[in-house]
């Protein structure tokens, strides 16, 4: 069911591209500073560093405006703070959760017409993400062999906003983005009990990323 999932927004994407008179493909790379938030949350997280890498296509709609859609894989989780407890891991163990996805964001861009060769842009969007691997990492305080625990409570879809903004210097681009998840992460339908089915804690990421656009 996931795998079909992906073919059918690459194919959406696939589609798309010749549909336009002119559009622009790059690939960017980079990594996120993710965390998580929600009311449900109680416990102080920390951010985790992972890894992003995307392929996306810029389709001109007028002079300042494109539409801008983009197949990503990227990292998120966070950091657990120290007194956080996990069946496997020992009282000193540093606790990662390490969440991967495979996502399709869908942007708007704003990008002032005859500013060149350095031309500011912004964007906005949304996004839908599909999870691919959900895991505890433990890494002793003491030098030692890192352990892992897959974590099964995960939510298989995510969705969320995407805000941001960067440069673009000829074919270079440096941007920055903010993005936030509407749907918990957390998927408790399994459980016994009802105040868990509810549970509010959503992925949010910080990401830094520089790339090229082919024309």
């Amino acid at each position: 069911m996931l795998r079909n999932r992906l073919l059918v927004c690459a194919l959406m994407i696939v589609l798309l591209v010749p549909s336009v008179a002119f559009a622009s493909f790059g690939i960017k790379g980079g990594m996120n500073d993710a965390d998580l938030t929600g009311d449900d949350l109680d416990v102080d997280v920390e951010t985790l560093r992972g890894r992003t890498l995307s392929l996306h296509f810029n389709m001109p709609m007028n002079r300042n405006f494109s539409f801008q859609p983009e197949f990503s894989y990227y990292e998120a989780g966070a950091t657990m703070p120290s007194d956080f407890s996990v069946s496997g891991a020992g009282d000193e163990d540093d606790i990662d959760l390490r969440l991967t996805y495979i996502a399709v964001p869908v942007l708007l861009r704003f990008q002032p017409a005859n500013m060149r060769p350095l031309a500011p842009f912004v964007f906005g969007g949304g996004y839908v993400a599909f999870n691919q691997e959900a895991r505890f990492e433990f890494t002793p305080a003491v030098a030692g062999d890192t352990d892992q625990l897959d974590f099964d409570e995960i939510r298989k879809t995510d969705y969320g906003w995407v805000v941001g903004g960067g440069v673009q210097f000829g074919q270079f681009i440096v941007e920055a983005r903010y993005s936030v998840g509407l749907v918990s992460i957390v998927d408790f339908d399994d459980s016994d009990d009802d105040d868990n089915d509810d549970t509010d804690v959503f992925n949010r990421a910080i990401t830094l990323m520089v790339g090229v656009d082919f024309d």
